[in-house]
């Protein structure tokens, strides 16, 4: 890949929240909370102008509290609002204030604009989605450029140059199956399923992982010219050595990625241009 002038990435894949550029990268939780709320007044938080908080004193509670919070704000893109405790939040406002968390760290690092970055989107999300979360970060006064995270953990670990990759992209819900295609230096995602971890024809405790694998060789299974040549599976999110463990005991080649490595990846992309940034958006 191209090495691009020094600019962020935000990660909001895989349950994650990992603001990233050149020269650091920083794992943070999404969890918000009111600024209202009285649990902050204790940490001794100055009070915001924001109604939702996203700092370090959220985790703390989250810790202590963790149905206090809103532990992964980013699974609740398919509703319009949503409520912490009592009051209706628009879902700009809510996942919005992840952002300006991440976007704070950002304005720390040294040349490096925080006002624009890659923002790295779960694989399965459409065009409704997206546009939620670009209109997050317009909230967080961020211009985000979306990446789909299957191309980046495709690219995420160095020693990475299968010709069929199968990402697996593990948050709170589920998993996101790709089939990626490598052609030199092109990735493209041919295939795309989604693996609920509770599934009602499941009754096995550890049915998961092994659902998940099913759907990796579907994916093989209905992709013809996937049976030939080199192939692996690539892994990030909670619980991915579990994937990785049974993906082994089928004879598919498996690696578990780190959860920053996404990110990492994101700031070698070079940024479009602020037209090309325009014309796709208005083309969504």
């Amino acid at each position: 890949m191209l090495q691009a002038d020094p600019h962020a990435a935000i990660d909001i894949s895989c349950g994650h929240l990992i603001p990233a550029t050149p020269q650091g990268v920083v794992g943070m939780r999404p969890a918000v909370i009111l600024s209202s709320d009285p649990r902050l007044s204790q940490t001794g938080v100055e009070r915001p102008s924001h109604r939702v908080l996203c700092s370090p004193e959220v985790d703390d509670i989250a810790r202590e509290e963790p149905d206090a919070v809103i532990t992964e704000p980013w699974a609740l893109v398919d509703c319009a609002q949503s409520r912490i405790d009592g009051v209706a939040i628009d879902f700009e406002e809510i996942a919005g204030a992840t952002l300006l968390r991440a976007r704070r760290w950002l304005e720390t690092q040294d040349g490096v604009s925080a006002r624009r970055a890659h923002l790295i989107i779960p694989t399965s999300w459409g065009n409704v989605r997206i546009a939620r979360a670009l209109s997050a970060a317009t909230y967080a006064s961020i211009e985000a450029i979306p990446v789909r995270a299957a191309l980046l953990l495709s690219d995420a670990l160095n020693s990475s140059f299968a010709k069929w990759n199968y990402t697996v992209e593990l948050s709170n819900k589920g998993a996101t199956v790709s089939l990626i295609q490598r052609q030199q230096r092109t990735l493209t995602i041919i295939s795309t399923r989604v693996v609920l971890r509770v599934d009602p024809d499941d009754d096995r405790i550890d049915g998961f992982p092994s659902r998940v694998a099913n759907s990796i060789l579907g994916l093989r299974d209905g992709h013809r010219p996937a049976h030939k040549g080199s192939q692996e599976v690539l892994v990030c999110g909670q619980g991915a050595r579990e994937i990785v463990a049974e993906c082994d005991a089928r004879r598919l080649l498996s690696f578990p990625v780190p959860a920053q490595a996404i990110a990492e990846t994101a700031v070698r992309l070079p940024l479009p241009s602020k037209t090309d940034t325009r014309q796709k958006n208005d083309a969504m």
